[in-house]
């Protein structure tokens, strides 16, 4: 699942970037929504056509599909399970938390954000390094440029994405 995301992400990135290309040699603004260009791409039997012989990242679909799978997967899973039992042994202790579910979820994205995001976004920088043959050293030096800009993203996306 998590590789079949990457490839219609490339996909996407692909048909927005061709579109803009587009729109640049014809002289037409590039405000138009983005999602009538992919609407409209996808509905034509030539995106179709294109999607199937463009020339995409499988090593890279894999290394996103691998590490969903042995890493984000399982870490993810053990995560929740541990903080719903953080949160059950905390209400004793914190009266808010048993008033309802708002308080209960404000506490969990605050974990959420504050304890897994943190070593969620590092170790997925690492694995990944790892995967694409990174030292140890490029790895160190991935995570200096791209972790805190990545964190940042992820605190401002996932809180979000949890409510819904």
């Amino acid at each position: 699942l998590v590789g079949t995301s990457d490839v219609l992400s490339q996909f996407f990135e692909q048909a927005s970037g061709e579109f803009k290309q587009q729109k640049r040699l014809q002289g037409v603004p590039e405000a138009d929504p983005l999602i009538r260009v992919v609407t409209s791409q996808l509905a034509s039997m030539e995106a179709l056509h294109d999607f199937a012989t463009t020339q995409y990242n499988w090593k890279q679909s894999m290394h996103v599909a691998i590490t969903g799978l042995t890493f984000i997967g399982p870490m993810t899973h053990t995560w929740y399970n541990i903080l719903e039992r953080i949160v059950a042994r905390s209400i004793p202790r914190m009266p808010i938390l048993a008033v309802g579910v708002v308080p209960q979820l404000v506490y969990k994205m605050f974990l959420d954000a504050f304890i897994y995001s943190p070593v969620a976004v590092g170790g997925y920088f690492v694995w990944r390094t790892q995967l694409e043959g990174g030292s140890a050293g490029s790895t160190w030096d991935k995570l200096k440029v791209a972790y805190p800009q990545a964190l940042v993203a992820s605190w401002s996306f996932w809180p979000a994405a949890n409510i819904v």
